[in-house]
């Protein structure tokens, strides 16, 4: 049972949400710390057992770097309301690229997997948006699409920061042409 818990704390430290992320940490935590007293009391925490302890600390250590690494390469989408979203872009001037999707959108799911996770997308699209992704059926995104008038998936917005449409485009992108996408936005601004 004790390698089980292990083995599920592990699997969430992959998520994106911080929050989550930082609560599997800690319960991970706490179940090696069991896992070692249990050991020692039981006098099994030889040498050998030490050393495949550490080996799998490690081997933990730089799967974590691995994931963290490809979690960066891409596009980092705000986790926020809408309404934040666009103060944060108001501080730091800066126009917000929305990704209007759903969840059932073949076209969506196809960008979110080779586009938004493209290295030089998110290189220029970090330095020069802030990004949110809103599914247009649930939650604040039901709203934002009668606000914008999305009518089909993915609608790419550029805004500014009081929510005003200054560029938008419908249907998938490929990396080259997004970033072109991205580059008349900031030029038409």
């Amino acid at each position: 049972m004790l390698v089980y818990n292990i083995a599920r704390s592990l699997a969430y430290l992959s998520v994106s949400n911080p929050l989550r992320k930082w609560k599997s940490c800690y319960r991970f935590g706490l179940l090696i710390d069991k896992f070692v007293i249990t050991k020692a009391k039981n006098a099994q925490f030889n040498m050998k057992t030490a050393q495949r302890f550490t080996l799998f600390l490690m081997l933990l250590f730089v799967v974590s770097k691995v994931s963290a690494q490809t979690e960066a390469a891409g596009i980092q989408f705000f986790h926020g309301t809408f309404a934040e979203a666009q103060a944060k872009a108001k501080k730091e001037n800066k126009l917000i690229f929305m990704d209007a999707y759903t969840s059932w959108c073949g076209p969506c799911r196809a960008m979110a997997a080779n586009v938004f996770t493209d290295q030089s997308v998110g290189e220029y699209y970090n330095a020069h948006f802030v990004n949110v992704k809103m599914d247009m059926e649930k939650g604040e995104g039901v709203d934002l699409s009668r606000r914008y008038s999305v009518m089909a998936y993915p609608t790419l917005l550029f805004l500014d920061s009081n929510g005003e449409v200054k560029s938008r485009t419908m249907g998938g992108k490929q990396a080259s042409d997004f970033i072109a996408l991205g580059q008349k936005a900031i030029k038409g601004n």
